[in-house]
């Protein structure tokens, strides 16, 4: 949203148009500091317009980028996790087991759904390591143990896309 200027405005008049869905992607933005406000500004869209949320979130190999924990504390604190989903998070995939079984116990109460991209993430995470060469993707595994959850493997740009007769 802060990456582009204007991109804010853009995005409240997208929703005003009739989008279904407002997103972003926190961890592009120019400073860790604006990818929060995009977060809260995301939230406080979706409440006003009444949307879905779709956040491509921590599509990174950085373990400290977490502004899924920022989303999900808000969506929580608005009881809106149902609606709410984010896609990638690869970095909660490197992230240490303290934070992140701490986080899924967040999850769970807030009901937010997850989208795993495990094909493009495989091959888009990982090209900075040398060796252990991480794999890019979220805590499938985990979240399927703590259940319920979303995970799909075509990302959800393209499903959207199919509903609305583009054609890929």
């Amino acid at each position: 949203m802060y990456t582009y200027k204007g991109g804010k405005e853009l995005v409240e008049e997208a929703l005003k148009m009739g989008a279904d869905v407002v997103g972003g992607i926190p961890h592009y933005e120019p400073a860790r500091e604006f990818g929060e406000k995009s977060v809260h500004d995301i939230v406080e869209f979706a409440l006003k317009y009444d949307k879905l949320i779709g956040v491509h979130c921590d599509e990174t190999d950085d373990p400290h980028s977490r502004f899924i924990e920022l989303l999900n504390a808000l969506v929580l604190m608005e009881d809106y996790g149902e609606k709410t989903t984010a896609s990638h998070t690869c970095s909660f995939g490197s992230a240490d087991d303290s934070y992140a079984f701490r986080m899924m116990d967040l999850f769970k109460k807030s009901k937010v759904n997850f989208i795993a991209c495990p094909t493009e993430s495989a091959y888009l995470q990982g090209r900075h390591d040398t060796y252990p060469k991480r794999r890019g993707l979220t805590r499938v595994k985990e979240f399927m143990e703590k259940g319920e959850y979303l995970f799909k493997q075509k990302p959800v740009e393209y499903e959207v896309g199919l509903d609305l007769g583009v054609d890929y």
